[in-house]
């Protein structure tokens, strides 16, 4: 995994995938995780979003997106990816190689082990307001436990934030 931080979003290369995960707190019981997928061209692949009868730190919260994210692109055989997050501690820990025991951690772990699945697999820190349409997204309101699929058709409000 390499690093970067960067002001605002940027397509990745040709023949590249970015997803761009976030999460976000609905209410004080409830929290929302979801992903924006996107080519070379700024084009939505997929996005994703599920709303979580619990309520976590933002932090793991965090990381259960990204984790969500990266297991979505590997069963999409997305082989070249590009893992972005406005949560900076998430993407220190994903370079850093570090193993503790806090949940947080194990979650890291968790993300680590889908490297094999990818021949290439970068992780970048984005300012928050390059991560907006992930955010968005992170805030739609699916049913408790559901998840909401946009793949082809996608919401015109992401398509308005996503240019």
């Amino acid at each position: 995994m390499s690093t970067g931080s960067f002001e605002k979003w940027l397509p990745p290369p040709l023949g590249w995938i970015k997803v761009n995960s976030d999460a976000a707190t609905i209410t004080e019981v409830r929290t929302g995780l979801g992903w924006v997928a996107r080519d070379h061209e700024g084009r939505i692949l997929e996005a994703r979003v599920k709303r979580l009868k619990t309520q976590m730190s933002a932090e793991i919260a965090e990381v259960a997106a990204a984790k969500w994210a990266i297991q979505c692109a590997s069963e999409r055989s997305w082989d070249r990816l590009i893992i972005e997050s406005d949560a900076k501690g998430l993407i220190s820990k994903l370079h850093s190689g570090c193993k503790g025991r806090a949940y947080v951690d194990l979650l890291v772990d968790d993300i680590r082990s889908f490297l094999p699945c990818f021949r290439f697999l970068y992780a970048s820190h984005v300012k928050r307001i390059g991560n907006t349409v992930a955010h968005f997204v992170a805030k739609m309101c699916p049913e408790d436990g559901k998840c909401s699929v946009f793949r082809g058709i996608v919401p015109c409000n992401i398509l308005m934030l996503a240019n």
